[in-house]
């Protein structure tokens, strides 16, 4: 009986490498304490991960550079297309042109970055199935970032706390890909600012807002899966016939 549960166990087993398995969302989250106004550590690895999940082609990239700097309410995100593709909109945030307590670019080359201490929404013009960004300064003072995903087939929506610290010029990334059919049509980056002893709101930094699609899954073609059933099987007769 012994070796007949052996030979069940490996058919089992190569039933089971044919099939991933699949939650309906896969977070990237990475953070790093001090970067030194860099892209590195853990935030930056984070980052190279949910882009090498994407197809390479469908990877699109909002760097902010081609935005003036100064007051901005409302920003059309064309994420290096002709046309926009999301609108960000917001009570009193800004383009900032240079680093800035602690905020900075993260953007290869670039110079700007979004900032603001107000919860501000992402409204994507066709829903997107990953999304992800660069934040710089969370929580030094106190202020916490949680970022809630709205589906575009239901009202039902999804928070995710965004990992900062009370370290001053800190570097996060957080970013999502949907594993089944859902899209999302929103995104918001509620910020939660606590009063602290300097009476200070909590200022972030956005930049490099990545949108994609998932890059499918390698399976085996139907010759491999039939080579390993078929060897499944005979491994599982042939520890019959022995015990016989």
């Amino acid at each position: 009986m012994k070796s007949v549960q052996v030979g069940s166990f490996v058919l089992a087993a190569s039933l089971a490498a044919t099939v991933a398995s699949a939650g309906p969302i896969t977070t990237y989250a990475g953070y790093t304490e001090a970067p030194g106004g860099l892209v590195t550590g853990d935030a930056q690895t984070k980052r190279d991960a949910f882009v090498g999940a994407l197809i390479t082609t469908s990877i699109r990239t909002e760097t902010f550079e081609g935005f003036p700097s100064g007051a901005a309410t409302t920003l059309d995100l064309k994420f290096g297309t002709a046309g926009p593709l999301a609108t960000l909109t917001e009570a009193s945030g800004a383009i900032q042109e240079a680093p800035t307590d602690g905020r900075f670019n993260t953007s290869s080359g670039g110079q700007r970055f979004w900032q603001t201490s107000q919860s501000f929404d992402v409204t994507f013009a066709s829903p997107v199935s990953a999304f992800g960004f660069f934040a710089t300064d969370v929580g030094d003072f106190a202020g916490t970032l949680t970022v809630r995903l709205t589906p575009s087939s239901s009202t039902t929506t999804t928070d995710f706390t965004v990992n900062g610290n009370t370290a001053s010029g800190s570097l996060a990334f957080w970013g999502f890909i949907a594993d089944d059919a859902t899209t999302y049509s929103k995104v918001s980056f509620n910020i939660t600012n606590i009063p602290n002893t300097s009476n200070t709101a909590d200022v972030f930094g956005f930049d490099d807002m990545i949108i994609g699609t998932k890059a499918a899954a390698s399976v085996p073609d139907a010759g491999s899966t039939f080579f390993m059933l078929t060897a499944a099987v005979g491994a599982l007769f042939a520890v019959r016939r022995r015990q016989s």
